[in-house]
């Protein structure tokens, strides 16, 4: 089941809801459109400023499900950045993290240019 929020204890009691049917639980840090601009979900939480609330999200899911916790990202503005990010959600307790090959753009402009597979194999 994959989810999208930004409060640990919303996502936590929604993925308790499923997690007896489910073989994981995926919090998606990738959607780049308008509502998730609006809402500071998606990839909108992947600004620095908002990683200790994203690994305290990852922390809370790992911590209360008997499921493994996976995240979809897109890539960071550089990639130290996106490595520094994908390692602060392992140590939160991610399970599996699924790099999206590009920038997040913006809410109109969330698919411009080829993927940087690259950066996704780094």
């Amino acid at each position: 089941a994959q989810f999208c929020g930004n409060e640990p204890d919303e996502l936590v009691a929604a993925a308790r809801l499923v997690e007896t049917h489910v073989d994981a639980v995926d919090l998606n840090l990738g959607c780049p459109q308008a509502r998730a601009k609006e809402g500071v979900y998606g990839a909108y939480l992947l600004d620095d400023h908002h990683w200790p609330r994203v690994f305290a999200i990852v922390d809370a899911l790992a911590a209360a499900l008997s499921v493994p916790v996976t995240c979809k990202v897109r890539l960071c503005d550089s990639l130290d950045q996106t490595l520094a990010f994908a390692a602060g959600l392992q140590r939160a307790g991610c399970s599996l993290v699924a790099c999206h090959g590009r920038l997040r753009g913006s809410a109109t402009r969330r698919r411009s240019g080829p993927a940087d597979l690259a950066a996704v194999a780094a």
